[in-house]
């Protein structure tokens, strides 16, 4: 059980990238990493634009916020996007 939290959260990432695939049609999506731990849940490339999310089943915090912009523009460097946005993807804690 101690294990569920961490399985939970790939299944959730899977969910997300197919739900983000879905809706941004005409966007190159994937995941990203590299050797020095670097990491982001699902990266979509357009033309000239680069999307970032990050996916989270608990509510982000200011790190995570700060994490994620730093990964962003250090990615968008890398694939020599000019402009990035970042979002989280956080599943709602009340469905009416």
């Amino acid at each position: 059980m101690k294990n569920l939290p961490t399985y939970l959260g790939h299944v959730f990432e899977k969910l997300c990238l197919e739900i983000v695939s879905l809706v941004l049609t005409g966007y190159k999506i994937g995941r990203y990493w590299d050797r020095h731990g670097n990491e982001i849940d699902i990266v979509a490339l357009g033309d000239e634009k680069a999307l970032f999310f990050e996916c989270k089943l608990t509510e982000p915090d200011k790190s995570d916020a700060k994490l994620l912009q730093h990964k962003s523009k250090m990615m968008a460097e890398k694939l020599s996007v000019k402009y990035g946005e970042e979002y989280f993807i956080v599943p709602e804690k009340e469905v009416i």
